[in-house]
């Protein structure tokens, strides 16, 4: 049913996407470099010293045949895609691609093909360049899949927006344990900049692609109650309340999930609040409270982690610089504590 339903989009998008004249068969379309970020950052943190690192940096291109239909290539750092933190960890290239798909227009919406973003979160149903914080610990350590390889649907009508996508759910061109993934986005804002955001994933995973001689980092390090060598049941959903009117923001971000395996449910929860006060000119002062317990039942899981800082942008808005400090505490303190200091130099579209 899955392959059958599968193969049905497919060939919907191919003939809807490719309404073009016989005459004008024989242009091949323009290509243009679209847009690109440079984020370098000096980390300093206790006891494990410091050190340099780009993050979300990328740079993009883009191939359009006409108003139906377009492609999309998109270079980045590897942190803007890596595997749920239920998979093993992969030797990922420093610099690679992050985004690549064919997207053909319809009366019914826009359908994408290839590696997608899937825009699970707050900060995933944002452009990386319209960050204003660094990411939340439970978006750097992919609680909910970022991008991946699959079908996307997308219908906008103001106020509001929708995505489908179904997925491999290992953010990768294999799918070794032969199960989809399915994501889901619902979003109202309106011209003031208020707004509401749903995000919601379901996957199964199974040894084939969990176990092996490298543990998920779920189990080995993030403390998840999680056995990668069993079949697994995942679903995780968010839900975010914000004010964003391209001056400050005011974001309130919570979510929950269940790991279901061999009769048993195990729960974690993620919550952040996040404030960005324009002071007057280009300063914006930065404030977050972010907490996480990835075993519910365990409350000496939880890692709560408090932000304060600032970001000073150019007159254009293409340029900032960022100082943060982060206080981190878990249930067994351990001197982690850090403090950041972010360039970023970005495009945005050029036109």
């Amino acid at each position: 049913m899955i392959r059958l339903i599968w193969a049905y989009f497919i060939g919907f998008f191919i003939l809807t996407s490719t309404s073009v004249k016989a005459e004008n068969q024989e242009n091949l379309g323009t290509f243009r470099f679209s847009e690109f970020s440079l984020k370098p950052l000096l980390r300093v943190q206790e006891e494990s010293g410091s050190a340099f690192a780009l993050q979300t940096t990328y740079l993009g291109f883009e191939w359009k045949r006409d108003e139906n239909l377009r492609g999309e290539l998109l270079l980045g750092s590897n942190d803007m895609i890596q595997p749920g933190i239920w998979f093993g960890p992969t030797n990922q290239p420093s610099f690679g691609i992050v985004e690549a798909f064919l997207e053909g227009k319809s009366p019914f919406g826009d359908f994408r093909a290839g590696l997608v973003n899937l825009q699970m979160g707050y900060e995933g149903a944002e452009p990386e360049w319209a960050w204003v914080l660094p990411p939340t610990h439970f978006h750097q350590q992919a609680w909910m899949l970022g991008r991946d390889f699959g079908f996307q649907f997308h219908f906008s009508t103001y106020p509001f927006t929708t995505v489908m996508t179904i997925s491999n759910g290992e953010s990768s061109m294999t799918n070794s344990d032969n199960k989809f993934w399915y994501s889901a986005l619902w979003k109202i804002k309106n011209s003031e900049g208020y707004g509401a955001l749903v995000t919601a994933q379901v996957g199964e995973t199974t040894a084939l692609s969990t176990g092996g001689v490298s543990p998920s980092l779920a189990a080995s390090k993030y403390k998840f109650a999680f056995n990668p060598n069993s079949d697994a049941k995942i679903r995780v959903g968010a839900l975010a309340l914000f004010k964003d009117d391209g001056k400050s923001l005011y974001l309130l971000e919570g979510g929950s999930g269940d790991i279901l395996q061999t009769s048993m449910k195990n729960s974690f929860a993620f919550a952040h609040l996040d404030l960005a006060f324009r002071m007057g000119g280009d300063l914006q002062i930065l404030l977050r409270f972010e907490q996480d317990q990835p075993n519910l039942s365990d409350y000496s899981t939880a890692v709560k982690a408090t932000s304060l800082g600032f970001m000073l942008t150019s007159k254009d808005k293409l340029q900032s610089f960022t100082l943060i400090g982060i206080k981190n505490q878990e249930g067994t303190e351990v001197p982690n504590d850090e403090a950041q200091v972010i360039f970023r130099l970005n495009s945005r579209y050029l036109n």
